[in-house]
């Protein structure tokens, strides 16, 4: 066999490989077409069960189990129906537990505004000590303070539950929608939805607006949202935790100052590059935190710094716990903050 009687023989090949593709994948698309259709007495039954799917007094869970039988071209009708009884209900549940949540909250807040008043009182003392404040007093005093405030201003979703049962059926009833579509998506060989986790992140994302309302950080916190954006994920955290331990206290919310976050992120990038850990820099131009405001266009009265710790909520805390820290955060003088992080390396700016 020759070089060009081997060449021919690799084209032949090739073009009989690629034909037995084309044939191939023309059979499967003819297969699946096949599949995706019903046959019409098997369409109108389908139509029928989707139908009852919607009336009351049927048996819901059994009437999806039947249309999914029939495979993915009812999974895909059906999902249809599900995604229009999601359009309705969903809504009239978020507004109820809203509405169900705003009444607890409100409730607990005046019954319980005298304990409120005290554990403010309690935090406030501390931070007035200023250098005198020692750490052995803000874990016997603050600490329980902070936990006690957290308490009474995030009931748990079983308590707004608890003591309403059309609420409770309201629930059950999205639930049982969820769970039914990811049954659909799973005969149409799709992905399925963490339905649980995004139905508690947007209770806690309502619970979170009636909070801010009860203590008057709503505008802040709807300018900081704007913000997000400009900023690390894990930085908007960070603000987001430290203002709502400022609210819980009685305190202003602070404002995002993207150019103090960049400061900020760049004092933490320079402190694990540089390997320093100090609120004075060795580079030059950036020697104090006030002259690294200044190289971004804006100013600051306070910094902290922190390393060791992935998590802002943890870093927060970290700081609440130090008192030339819990001092600096805790200032009701401060009006707006920059977070920034590297890696581990965390900073704050105030001003």
């Amino acid at each position: 066999m020759n070089y060009q009687h081997l060449h021919i023989s690799r084209k032949f090949s090739f073009a009989l490989s690629c034909l037995l593709i084309v044939g191939c994948s023309f059979l499967r698309a003819n297969v699946l077409y096949a599949a995706k259709r019903l046959s019409s007495v098997d369409q109108k039954a389908v139509n029928k069960l989707i139908y009852d799917f919607g009336q009351p007094g049927k048996n819901r869970a059994e009437i999806v189990k039947t249309v999914l039988g029939y495979g993915p071209t009812a999974a895909t009708v059906l999902l249809k129906r599900l995604d229009y009884s999601l359009r309705l209900h969903m809504p009239r549940y978020e507004s109820s537990f809203k509405s169900v949540a705003e009444r607890k909250l409100r409730s607990d807040l005046k019954s319980k505004k005298k304990t409120i008043d005290e554990h403010r009182k309690a935090l406030r003392q501390l931070r007035q000590k200023g250098n005198n404040l020692r750490k052995s007093e803000i874990v016997a005093r603050g600490d329980p303070a902070l936990a006690a405030l957290r308490e009474i201003f995030f009931p748990s979703r079983e308590s707004i539950l608890g003591g309403d049962e059309r609420l409770q059926k309201q629930r059950k009833g999205v639930i049982f929608l969820l769970e039914c579509k990811n049954d659909c998506l799973k005969v149409m060989g799709k992905d399925q939805v963490k339905f649980m986790e995004e139905l508690a992140t947007n209770e806690r994302g309502q619970l979170m607006e009636l909070i801010y309302k009860q203590v008057k950080g709503t505008s802040v916190m709807k300018t900081n949202a704007k913000l997000k954006d400009k900023i690390e994920p894990l930085e908007a955290e960070g603000i987001d935790d430290l203002n709502m331990m400022r609210m819980l206290m009685g305190l202003g919310a602070l404002k995002i100052d993207v150019k103090l976050c960049d400061a900020c992120r760049d004092h933490s990038k320079d402190m694990k590059t540089k390997k320093f850990f100090a609120h004075n820099s060795p580079v030059p131009g950036k020697k104090t935190p006030w002259d690294r405001a200044k190289n971004f266009k804006t100013t600051a009265r306070a910094e902290n710094i922190a390393y060791g710790r992935r998590k802002p909520q943890q870093t927060n805390m970290g700081w609440f716990h130090s008192p030339g820290h819990h001092v600096n955060m805790l200032d009701p003088n401060h009006a707006y903050m920059g977070l920034g992080h590297y890696r581990t390396y965390w900073t704050q700016l105030f001003r």
